[in-house]
């Protein structure tokens, strides 16, 4: 949403005319968009950074106003782990690397599924046996690792039946 709305605000500020009537308004409407952006982000930066006790600082996946908060990561957009993919954070930022490393392990996230063949990210609403192809899609594309890029590409091909198709869940991990 902070991304986005800086996007807008962008857009904004470059569709006024210079002397329209309609320019203050534009003008006005691109500032409420950025400052509401800036004040989403700084929310996150300021509640949302919590120390992990194995992984650091990372970002929370759900905080509650009180304290709690909640460490996964779901396979679905937007999600931690594609934060650099929408342009929230870069894919060097400290707290993004912890935060990568904390939901890409099974220490670390709840939904993070590693059987024979396959692994990545699931769910709440897919249980615990069903990781995303998407996971491991965002996963490709936020690494520079060409290992875990050989790696998730290849479990990406054995997974589709020999279909060629790629599936939206459904992989199905045995313990």
């Amino acid at each position: 949403m902070s991304v986005e709305l800086g996007h807008l605000s962008t857009i904004l500020r470059k569709l006024r005319q210079p002397h329209s009537h309609s320019a203050d308004v534009i003008v006005s409407l691109a500032e409420k968009a950025r400052a509401i952006s800036h004040g989403i982000a700084n929310g996150i930066k300021t509640h949302a950074i919590v120390e992990h006790p194995i992984f650091g600082q990372v970002y929370a996946y759900e905080i509650d106003g009180y304290g709690g908060r909640i460490f996964m990561d779901d396979a679905n957009l937007p999600s931690l782990l594609s934060l650099p993919i929408l342009g929230f954070v870069d894919r060097e930022d400290p707290v993004y690397v912890n935060t990568r490393k904390m939901i890409l392990s099974r220490e670390g996230n709840p939904y993070y599924l590693e059987g024979p063949q396959f692994k990545g990210i699931g769910g709440p609403h897919v249980g615990t046996s069903h990781p995303w192809p998407m996971s491991v899609i965002v996963q490709i594309m936020t690494s520079d690792d060409d290992n875990e890029i050989v790696e998730g590409l290849g479990m990406l091909k054995g997974s589709t039946a020999g279909l060629g198709l790629m599936h939206e869940s459904g992989i199905f991990i045995t313990w």
